[in-house]
């Protein structure tokens, strides 16, 4: 097999790992902030919507403004993204 191939392929697991990290924290952190947002704060689904949508899009210029090896300003988007889509 080519080094290349074996090389991706260790790194398989390690990225699987990742991805469920970060959706396991997406995915609570999303369900307690629109809680805590919409629910505990009493502003409703409308304005908490809002509010989330209004920093999923200063997160999102910002990762355009920063350029490439961002890593945490891209793990930053793809949690937020998943909590803006829980909302």
């Amino acid at each position: 097999m080519d080094p290349t191939k074996q090389e991706a392929l260790r790194k398989v697991p390690e990225v699987t790992l990742i991805f469920w990290i970060i959706k396991i924290l997406a995915t609570t952190l999303g369900e307690t902030g629109g809680d805590a947002v919409s629910m505990s704060m009493k502003l409703g689904y409308l304005v908490s919507t809002g509010i989330f949508g209004l920093i999923f899009i200063l997160v999102v210029l910002r990762t355009r403004k920063g350029g490439r090896g961002r890593t945490v300003v891209d793990l930053g988007l793809v949690l937020y993204r998943h909590c803006v889509s829980l909302v």
